[in-house]
């Protein structure tokens, strides 16, 4: 017996960054682990840890309209609707470390990590139960990523440079829950109700490159 994977249905829905001795705020744009991404930090002499978010929006709207027979044999007319809106937030933590530098050019090394978090409304004219039916489903996975990299940075004065970064990134989620399962015994032809967990697990592998543009506002001395 198989179950709706509502894991595999989450998954679809889905398919972050100098030197002084003062601390500095920093601001960079550049592609993130999902989509393009901005993340916001404080350099602290050679090592520069940042935050960020993104945020990914879907909407999708069924609607069928027609004619049918019912049970009585009457043809009965067909109004039915079905709307998914979901947003797929993504807060992000990391840091970045200058590793050598060799006259306006720095080189770094860069690690991150993320969390999924989904906000799911659904819409069902025939299924009022369907969205909470599906928050009860999704509220059983988790997902998180995380991204090892190394790259350069070119800076064009102290406020401004231009990077680049090649490395590898990984998404990992998980998702369990546990139901009655009723098994017909042949020798007696009763059944029996046996509890049956479910587990999902999933991997997305792969390396990356990406260009980023970073600012960087100079702290003031008092």
């Amino acid at each position: 017996m198989k179950k709706n994977n509502y894991f595999l249905i989450f998954i679809t829905l889905i398919f972050v960054n100098v030197t002084t001795s003062k601390a500095q705020f920093v601001f960079s744009v550049s592609p993130g682990i999902q989509l393009n991404a901005a993340a916001f930090g404080y350099s602290f002499g050679k090592m520069v840890p940042y935050g960020g978010l993104q945020v990914l929006n879907e909407t999708t709207t069924e609607v069928t309209l027609g004619k049918e027979f019912d049970s009585n044999g009457n043809i009965v007319d067909i109004d039915w609707s079905y709307k998914v809106s979901g947003t797929l937030y993504v807060p992000t933590i990391g840091a970045k470390y200058f590793i050598k530098e060799t006259g306006n050019l720095k080189m770094y090394g860069n690690i991150l990590f993320a969390y999924f978090i989904p906000s799911v409304n659904i819409k069902d004219s025939e299924d009022p139960q369907a969205e909470q039916d599906f928050k009860d489903q999704y509220q059983k996975t988790h997902l998180f990523g995380a991204q090892l990299g190394f790259g350069t940075e070119y800076f064009f004065d102290e406020n401004f440079s231009l990077g680049g970064e090649f490395g590898f990134r990984d998404i990992n989620g998980s998702h369990q829950e546990t139901d009655d399962y009723y098994s017909s015994n042949p020798g007696t032809g009763m059944s029996v109700n046996f509890p049956r967990t479910y587990k999902y697990k999933l991997n997305l592998s792969s390396t990356y490159l990406r260009i980023s543009f970073n600012f960087y506002f100079k702290k003031q001395s008092e």
